[in-house]
């Protein structure tokens, strides 16, 4: 199962103003079903707001105030000495999982396919499809028992 915020998420530019908080319950959620969480960290390289640069502010503040229980969190190798990371890695709940991840942008051009993130593509923003396909990786490694 993938559970993912639809578009268009509220945030008041607080630190518990955002939409984005129900990723703590959903986790604790999978796991209290005896699944395993699998977190998509929200980073940006390309977003021109400071508190949205690297390590969403509003993930690190999901998981590190609302998730009580285990999950992974899927890092892309060339990422592992993130700010911010070291927050989500002292949860007591996160099993880091570094993975390499491919060239995205090249992956969706090859399918024909135009994805964003705020209007971003993988070429104006390659930490945020990085750390996407982190967690596509490690879910996809999940179901097929790699």
């Amino acid at each position: 199962v993938v559970v993912a915020m639809g578009p268009g998420a509220v945030g008041t530019g607080t630190w518990l103003g955002t939409t984005a908080l129900e990723v703590g319950p959903v986790l604790d959620a999978v796991a209290a079903l005896d699944g395993v969480g699998v977190l998509c960290v929200r980073a940006s390289s390309g977003d021109a707001r400071a508190r949205h640069q690297g390590i969403s502010h509003h993930t690190s503040t999901a998981v590190v105030r609302f998730t009580h229980e285990a999950f992974l969190l899927p890092v892309p190798a060339a990422d592992v000495g993130l700010t911010g990371l070291i927050d989500l890695r002292h949860t007591g709940a996160a099993e880091e999982v570094v993975v390499d991840v491919p060239d995205v942008g090249a992956m969706l051009e090859r399918r024909g396919l135009r994805i964003t993130t705020m209007g971003r593509g993988p070429a104006e923003d390659p930490l945020s499809f990085r750390f996407a396909a982190a967690a596509g990786i490690v879910a996809g490694r999940r179901v097929v028992g790699a």
